[in-house]
């Protein structure tokens, strides 16, 4: 999140971000990446 100017925090069992609308779109794509 804070890469794309957001921020971020969780633990772990839960997680959560904010996001400035126009980077949301990469913001997925990078999570999509992480994850798989």
């Amino acid at each position: 999140a804070t890469d794309l100017g957001g921020s971020g925090g969780g633990h772990d069992r839960a997680c959560g971000a904010v996001i400035p609308k126009p980077k949301i779109k990469k913001f997925i794509t990078e999570l999509n990446k992480k994850i798989k």
